[in-house]
């Protein structure tokens, strides 16, 4: 029997819930279906909660702006905020074996380790460097180019201990664009950046970086609870197929489903959604094969405060790009001290990444083993651990590689000759998670 719904979403990750919680809340007539392959809603947003300690599978939190209000705001919980303490602001990068400050200000360059006098006389020159570079040019390319070689170990830093990925390929358009716009439209970015437009009034200065009580899970609870007996669990898109003016969607699990839909978003990771569509648009499905993602592993380590010698009064450090797996340690103690018993404090080892797919297969034994290595080496670390868990995040985080916009063009460009079929998450556009609670969502 061949069932009918207005919109069939794939995936109750928080794109695809937000997606469907927005459509319903603009037109409350629609019949709005969720379908999830896993048992359980939320994706890659998971909190783990034992004994005292909040551990996170997949973002730390949000940063807040518009659309993370708005949809707080629809949701209720504004309430339930949690802004991060205000060490927040202060973060490592790893240089020579050792942690070193990322300066805070102009001020700070003039004394940090990470540049030499002439490294910092050509970032000012920064507004006199001729345009240039390719559409595609990658991180370290850009920054180099356009501040000079030093800011190269930083381009590393950057691109392998927040996106998990090689400054060498991923694609500085897709990554930040504002900072391209910037060259393009003013021919520096530094002028670009003063040139922006100010409100007047500035409105009041937002935390760092802010979760939910309960963890970041609290929010795909919500969603979840207001779509209902939308949200359907155990049940895997297994094909999209064009039916008139609408789509032929099937869904597998434990109990096989056919759906007629007047519209479909494919919420899932782009190599999943390549599967889908395989029969719908052969060169659409293969394009999507093309976005690699990242596997990511997070070791939670807790341990009284007095175990570390070093201050952890931060957000935590980068790693740059090493033969080590490490990606970086978050101090999510101190971020979030409700997340660690008192007295105690909660550390985050992530490794992994582009450059070591295999980290993810390794036995909680050895990533436990090399976790403790690394907060020895750089926090100090004495004793043995009151607190730890592995968390393996498979392809976590995608990767926007040299020829990333040029490829979401060309999506694009084959979405448009299937009215009805959208594409969202984090495979394509803003890895962060309040751009998948967008309402518009992110798609090509």
């Amino acid at each position: 029997m061949t069932e009918t719904c207005d919109l069939l979403v794939a995936g109750a990750g928080p794109a695809g819930l937000a997606h469907a919680f927005w459509r319903r809340r603009a037109r409350p007539d629609l019949r709005v279906l969720v379908a999830e392959a896993a048992p359980r809603a939320g994706g890659w947003v998971r909190t783990v909660m034992r004994d005292g300690w909040t551990c996170e599978a997949g973002p730390q939190g949000f940063r807040p702006n518009a659309d993370s209000d708005a949809l707080l705001d629809a949701l209720e919980l504004r309430d339930e905020v949690v802004p991060a303490a205000a060490a927040a602001k202060r973060r490592w990068v790893v240089q020579d074996g050792r942690l070193v400050a990322l300066p805070a200000g102009p001020l700070q360059l003039l004394t940090t380790p990470l540049f030499r006098f002439r490294d910092l006389l050509r970032l000012v020159r920064e507004p006199w460097v001729p345009r240039g570079g390719t559409p595609d040019e990658s991180m370290s390319a850009f920054l180099s180019r356009r501040f000079g070689p030093a800011t190269r170990p930083l381009a590393e830093a950057m691109a392998h201990g927040i996106f998990a990925g090689d400054a060498d390929r991923l694609e500085m358009r897709s990554m930040f664009p504002m900072a391209v716009e910037c060259e393009e439209r003013h021919g520096s970015v530094l002028r670009g950046l003063r040139r922006r437009p100010r409100p007047n009034p500035r409105p009041p200065r937002r935390p760092v970086l802010c979760s939910l009580r309960g963890g970041m899970e609290r929010s795909i609870r919500a969603l979840a609870e207001a779509l209902g007996e939308s949200v359907l669990l155990g049940a895997p898109v297994q094909r999209v197929r064009r039916e008139g003016e609408g789509y032929l969607v099937d869904l597998g699990g434990s109990r096989p489903r056919r759906f007629l839909a007047r519209e479909v978003a494919l919420a899932i990771p782009a190599h999943a959604a390549a599967g889908v569509v395989a029969g719908l648009d052969a060169t659409l499905a293969e394009e999507l094969r093309g976005i690699r993602a990242a596997s990511v592993v997070s070791v939670y380590v807790g341990a009284p405060r007095d175990a570390f010698a070093a201050p952890l009064d931060g957000f935590g450090f980068l790693a740059p790009k090493h033969p080590s797996p490490l990606l970086g340690v978050l101090m999510t103690g101190a971020l979030f001290p409700e997340h660690a018993p008192a007295g105690h404090m909660l550390l985050r080892a992530m490794s992994g990444g582009a450059e070591h797919p295999d980290e993810a297969e390794r036995s909680d034994a050895e990533l436990l083993g090399q976790a403790r290595h690394w907060l020895g080496e750089y926090l100090g670390m004495r004793g043995q651990p009151s607190f730890v868990h592995v968390e393996r995040t498979r392809n976590a985080i995608a990767q926007y590689e040299s020829g990333h916009a040029a490829r979401l063009a060309r999506i694009a460009a084959r979405t448009a000759a299937l009215p009805g079929l959208r594409l969202l998450g984090a495979s394509y556009r803003q890895v962060s998670v309040v751009g998948q609670w967008a309402e518009q969502g992110s798609h090509p």
